[in-house]
């Protein structure tokens, strides 16, 4: 009778431990997913010299902050499009979607449209060729309930000349609560595309700097990365930022787990010690009642 007791009492723990430990684990990787581009050898627009590599080093990043991502580098146009209806219909279970693109982008009429690596920006202009309208791809991707975040390494300079409603710059979106847009630089402005030591843009360099600092928010990446960009470019490039977000946004699976329960996280800027940590303590007082 007494081994029954003690082997349910055995059980009865071990669950609660389980369940206790579940949320440390479940927030990071849950729910997470982006879709990261990067278009570099244009054919009829200036190639750019860091596009592809600051791609590949943000899908890196995000895979190690636990996002399932999709990377796609010097994409046509039906590539694309082939990888947005695929990534929104991924989105819709997702609590977390980014988007990243690096790449040419302009605005016609008021409308942002992202350029496939085979663009001409006359008949883009002129509405015969097929661009990637920002607009609709934001609109795929809030048909789910998640918070929606878009990075844009999109304002570099483009020639205008007879290109009609073409402006430079990306222009700011109307779009719906749970969104937050970053622009490489302020509405209307362009950014530039330097091979720098790190061969990364500014705008990029900057994010992947702070993208992986546990405790900060989207809203304070976004603070840090314009403080950079704007110091090395001497206040001629000045990252942009439009949020509705519902809440936060950590991308650190670490900081995404400091809104927890206090008996689930530890606070590391606190003056006491440190505690033991749980699984241990589970260990010694399971062992205990079964020696009973």
């Amino acid at each position: 009778m007494l081994v029954f007791f003690g082997i349910a009492r055995f059980c009865g723990l071990a669950l609660l431990c389980a369940v206790l430990m579940a949320p440390a684990t479940a927030v990071a990787g849950q729910g997470r997913v982006a879709l990261v581009i990067g278009n570099q050898a244009y054919q009829h627009l200036p190639r750019l010299t860091t596009s592809r590599k600051d791609a590949q080093a943000v899908a890196d990043a995000l895979r190690r902050l636990g996002f399932a991502v999709t990377l796609l580098t010097d994409a046509s146009s039906q590539a694309f499009q082939h990888a947005v209806t695929s990534f929104a219909q991924q989105a819709r279970s997702a609590e977390t979607v980014v988007f990243y693109y690096a790449g040419h982008g302009v605005q016609i009429d008021g409308r942002n449209h992202l350029l496939p690596v085979t663009a001409r920006l006359d008949l883009v202009s002129s509405g015969t060729e097929e661009s990637w309208k920002l607009d609709s791809v934001v609109a795929q991707l809030q048909a789910s309930n998640a918070q929606v975040l878009l990075f844009l390494d999109a304002c570099r300079a483009i020639p205008m000349a007879g290109n009609s409603g073409a402006q430079a710059g990306l222009a700011q979106m109307q779009t719906r609560a749970g969104t937050f847009i970053s622009f490489a630089a302020r509405p209307g402005a362009v950014s530039f595309d330097p091979v720098r030591a790190t061969g990364h843009s500014l705008y990029t360099a900057a994010l992947l700097r702070y993208v992986e600092q546990p405790g900060l928010s989207v809203s304070d990446v976004m603070i840090k990365l314009r403080n950079d960009v704007e110091a090395a470019s001497d206040g001629q490039q000045s990252p942009w930022d439009q949020s509705s977000l519902r809440a936060q946004v950590y991308l650190h699976p670490a900081a995404a787990r400091s809104t927890m329960p206090s008996f689930a996280v530890q606070n590391s800027d606190a003056a006491t010690p440190p505690q033991p940590e749980a699984t241990p303590n589970c260990t010694f007082v399971l062992v205990a009642l079964v020696c009973r």
